[in-house]
C-alpha cells in the first residue's frame, strides 16, 4: 500500500516538471486569465486561479492537483506497465473533454495568432460557453474558420453573435449547421447578415439564414454562386423559420440580382406573391440578362398580366416554373420563336382551365422557323371536375403541329409525346402522312388519345415499312409491337428484348419469326398467346429453334386451353430439345393439357441447357407433376423450378419428392404458398431431403388446417438450415 502511494506521489511530481517546463516555453508562467466581463458567468475549468505547483491557468481540484497535472498523470500511469483503472479511466475521459474546450477559449479570448480553425462541434457546449465563445470572437483577428455543429444557441448568444458577423472582418467560414434557433434569433440573423461583406461559407439548418446568406454572396456577386434557391427548414418549430417566398424577401433578391453576374437558376417551393413581390420579380426578369430558369414550384400570385408581358419580351430564360404554367407557356413560345440554342428538350403541360383554346396551334405556329428542338412533350391534362370532351390541344393543334414537321425541314424531331391531347381520326391520318416521309423521328408517344380504327388502320400499314422508329406507344398495343418487330428485323443494337406482345396475331408472329431468323441482339423475348393460332406459334418455333442468342423465353395468356395454340405448344417444347441457348423459360396464366405436359417432359429428358423453369398458374394436377417429375430425373442441367398456383396435391408433392431423392441438380424449389398440402406429402420431402444435400431453397408456404402437417414443415425448415446441407450446396444465394 505504501508502495503504490510513493509511486503516485512520484508521477504527480513527473507530471508537475513537464506542465511546468511545456508553461515556461510558452512564456505564460506568470499569466494569468483576463478577467471576466461584468454579466458573465465564468467556466469551471476557466477561472482566473493560477496553480501554484504547476504555474497555469486551471484552477485547482479540491485539495489535490490542478486538472492539467492531473491529467498528465493519468497520462503517464497510462503509458506504464500498471495502467488505468477503470475508475481512472472515467475520470480522465471527464477531465479530458473540458479542459480541451477551456484551452481552445483561453486561446481565443488571448487572440492567438497561431489558432485560424477551431472545431467545437459534439464538444457539449453549454449556453455559457457559447455566450463566452461569442463574445471572445467580437475582437478576435485570428481565427478565419469556427465550427460549433448542432449547439444551442439562445438569444443572448445569438444577439452577440449578430454583433460579431457584423463587426468581425476575419471570420470567413462558420458552420452551425443542427443549431437550434428561435425565430427571433433567425430574423436577427438575417438582418445581420446584411451587413457583412467577408463571409464566404455559411452551413446552417435554418432555411430563412441560408436564404439570407445566399442573397449577400449574390449582392457581392461571389463567382461561385450559380443558384439561389430558397429552401424550407423542417421541422420549423425545431429550428425557426420556413423560408416561403414574400414580398420583402422577394425585393431582396431582386435587389441582390439587380447587377449579377453569375447567378443562373433561382427557385423557391412555395410562397405568395402580392402586388410588390410580382412588380419585383417582373423588373428583374427585364434587366437580369444573367438568370436561364427561374423555378417558384407551387407559388401562387395575386396577379400575372405584368408578369405574362415581361416573359414574353425575354431573351435570356429558358425555364419558369410556377402554379400558374400559363407562364411556362408563354415563355416556351418565346424561346421557340427565337430559336433559343439551349431549348433542345421542350416538355410542356397544357390545362384546360386556363390555357388559350388554339393551344396547340400557338406552339405549331412557334415552330415554323425553329431549329433547334430535337424532343416534344406535350401533355395536355384535362380538369378532373370539369372534364371537357376535347383538350384545348386537340384535334387542330395535332393537325397544325404535323403539317410544321413535314413544312420545317430544318427542324429534325427525334422524340415526340403528344399524351391525352384529344388527337382523332383526322390527327392519325396527318400523322401516318408525317411518318411515310419523316427519317428522323425515333420515339413517338400519342397514349390516352382515340385514334379510332380508321386512324389505327393508316397507322398500322404506314408502320410496317417505317425504318427508323424504335418505339410507339398508344393505346392501341400491336401499333407499338409492330415497330418492336421492325427493330428485330433491322437487328437493332440497342434492342434486346420484346416485352409487350399484347395483341400479337399469326401476322405478326410470321413476321417476328422471319427477323429472329438474322437477329443477333434479341436476349429476351415474351409471347403473348391469347390472339395467337398454331401457324404463328410453329413459325416462331422455328425462328427460335435456328436462333443462338435467345436466353429467356416468357409465355402467357391462353387461359382457355385453345386446340391451336396446344398444337403450337407441342411444338414449341419440342424446340427445347434442339435449342442450344435458352437458359429460362417461363409460362404463367396459360393451361397446359396433357399432350403439351407430355412433350415438355420429353424435351426435359434431353435438354442440357435450361437451368430455370417456371410453370406457374398453368393447372398442373397431380397426373401433369407426376410426368414432369419423371422427366427431371433424367434431367442434370435445371436448378431452379417454380410451379406456383397450381392444382396439385400429395400425389404431385411425392412424385416431386421421388426426384429429389434421384437427381440433385435441383437447388431451389417454389411449390407456392400452398396452404393444402397434407403430411404424407411434407414426409415424403423430409425423407428426400435426408438423401439431398444439395436443395437449397424449398418454399411451401404456411399450413393452418392441420397440426401434423405444421409440425413437419417446421422440421424440413430446420433441415434446410443445416450448415452440413448450406457447405455441401456450396453456401446460400
Amino acid at each position: 500500500m505504501a508502495e503504490h502511494a510513493l509511486q503516485q506521489l512520484r508521477l504527480d511530481e513527473k507530471a508537475q516538471e513537464e506542465v511546468s517546463v511545456e508553461k515556461q516555453q510558452e512564456n505564460e508562467a506568470s499569466a494569468l486569465v483576463a478577467p471576466q466581463e461584468e454579466g458573465t458567468t465564468p467556466t469551471p475549468l476557466a477561472t482566473a486561479a493560477a496553480c501554484a505547483q504547476a504555474q497555469c491557468d486551471h484552477p485547482p481540484l479540491g485539495p489535490g492537483p490542478c486538472a492539467c497535472v492531473r491529467i498528465k498523470t493519468l497520462k503517464l500511469k497510462q503509458k506504464s506497465a500498471e495502467g488505468l483503472s477503470p475508475e481512472e479511466e472515467t475520470e480522465f475521459a471527464e477531465l479530458a473533454e473540458p479542459l480541451w474546450v477551456s484551452e481552445q477559449m483561453l486561446r481565443v479570448r488571448r487572440n492567438d495568432p497561431t489558432l485560424k480553425e477551431l472545431r467545437l462541434g459534439g464538444r457539449g457546449l453549454t449556453s455559457a460557453q457559447v455566450l463566452d465563445l461569442f463574445t471572445a470572437l467580437v475582437q478576435n483577428t485570428s481565427v478565419k474558420r469556427l465550427i460549433l455543429g448542432a449547439i444551442q444557441i439562445d438569444e443572448p448568444a445569438a444577439a452577440v453573435l449578430c454583433h460579431v458577423i457584423k463587426v468581425n472582418t476575419t471570420l470567413a467560414k462558420l458552420n452551425i449547421h443542427g443549431a437550434k434557433l428561435s425565430r427571433p434569433s433567425a430574423e436577427q440573423l438575417h438582418e445581420a447578415l446584411k451587413s457583412n461583406n467577408t463571409l464566404k461559407t455559411l452551413g446552417t439548418d435554418n432555411g430563412f439564414v441560408d436564404t439570407a446568406f445566399q442573397i449577400l454572396r449574390a449582392r457581392n456577386n461571389d463567382p461561385s454562386l450559380h443558384r439561389l434557391a430558397l429552401r424550407c427548414t423542417y421541422p420549423a418549430s425545431h429550428y425557426g423559420l420556413c423560408c416561403d417566398l414574400n414580398d420583402a424577401l422577394m425585393c431582396d433578391i431582386a435587389e441582390a440580382l439587380k447587377a449579377n453576374t453569375f447567378v443562373t437558376h433561382l427557385s423557391a417551393s412555395k410562397g405568395t406573391l402580392r402586388a410588390q413581390g410580382t412588380e419585383a420579380l417582373t423588373m428583374l426578369i427585364r434587366s437580369n440578362t444573367t438568370l436561364a430558369s427561374v423555378d417558384l414550384g407551387a407559388c401562387v400570385f395575386e396577379t400575372t398580366d405584368a408578369l405574362r408581358a415581361a416573359l414574353k419580351e425575354n431573351t435570356t430564360l429558358t425555364k419558369f416554373v410556377a402554379r400558374d404554367e400559363r407562364l411556362n407557356f408563354i415563355l416556351q413560345l418565346n424561346c421557340l420563336k427565337r430559336n433559343d440554342p439551349r431549348l433542345v428538350k421542350l416538355e410542356l403541360t397544357i390545362k384546360d382551365d386556363n390555357f388559350p383554346a388554339d393551344s396547340g396551334v400557338l406552339l405549331a405556329d412557334a415552330l415554323k422557323e425553329n431549329t433547334c428542338v430535337k424532343s416534344l412533350s406535350c401533355f395536355a391534362s384535362r380538369s378532373f371536375y370539369h372534364r371537357r370532351p376535347q383538350s384545348v390541344f386537340g384535334e387542330a393543334g395535332a393537325v397544325a403541329l404535323v403539317e410544321v414537321l413535314k413544312a420545317n425541314k430544318s427542324l429534325l424531331i427525334s422524340e415526340l409525346k403528344l399524351i391525352d391531347c384529344s388527337i382523332g381520326v383526322a390527327g392519325a391520318l396527318a400523322l401516318a402522312e408525317l411518318l411515310k416521309t419523316n427519317t428522323t423521328l425515333r420515339e413517338i408517344d400519342v397514349t390516352r388519345n382515340d385514334l379510332t380504327p380508321a386512324g389505327v388502320a393508316a397507322l398500322t400499314e404506314v408502320l410496317w415499312n417505317n425504318a427508323t422508329l424504335t418505339r410507339f406507344a398508344a393505346d392501341t398495343p400491336s401499333l407499338g409491337l409492330i415497330v418492336q418487330i421492325n427493330c428485330v428485323s433491322r437487328n437493332e443494337r440497342c434492342f434486346c428484348g420484346i416485352f409487350d406482345t399484347r395483341g400479337l396475331t399469326d401476322e405478326h408472329a410470321i413476321r417476328l419469326a422471319e427477323g429472329l431468323l438474322q437477329n443477333t441482339f434479341v436476349t429476351r423475348l415474351r409471347i403473348n398467346l391469347l390472339h395467337l393460332k398454331d401457324t404463328g406459334l410453329i413459325a416462331l418455333t422455328k425462328a427460335i429453334a435456328t436462333n443462338r442468342f435467345l436466353q429467356a423465353l416468357y409465355l402467357d395468356g391462353d387461359r382457355a386451353q385453345q386446340p391451336e395454340v396446344q398444337k403450337g405448344l407441342v411444338h414449341f417444347f419440342r424446340m427445347l430439345g434442339e435449342n442450344g441457348t435458352v437458359e429460362r423459360l417461363e409460362i404463367m396464366g396459360s393451361s397446359l393439357d396433357d399432350e403439351v405436359v407430355a412433350s415438355l417432359g420429353e424435351a426435359l429428358k434431353t435438354n442440357t441447357v435450361l437451368k430455370k423453369l417456371a410453370l406457374d398458374s398453368c393447372r398442373l394436377d397431380d397426373a401433369k407433376v407426376v410426368v414432369l417429375a419423371t422427366a427431371l430425373e433424367y434431367n442434370s442441367t435445371l436448378s431452379t423450378l417454380s410451379l406456383r398456383y397450381n392444382t396439385f396435391k400429395s400425389s404431385g408433392i411425392s412424385a416431386l419428392a421421388h426426384t429429389l431423392q434421384v437427381s440433385m441438380a435441383l437447388t431451389e424449389l417454389d411449390l407456392g404458398s400452398r396452404s393444402d398440402t397434407t403430411a404424407a406429402g411434407l414426409d415424403a420431402l423430409a425423407e428426400a431431403l435426408q438423401v439431398n444435400l444439395s436443395l437449397r431453397k424449398l418454399t411451401l408456404g404456411v399450413i393452418h388446417h392441420d397440426y401434423n402437417a405444421r409440425r413437419k414443415l417446421a422440421e424440413i425448415r430446420v433441415m434446410l438450415q443445416d450448415p452440413v446441407r448450406q457447405a455441401a450446396a456450396g453456401g446460400w444465394n
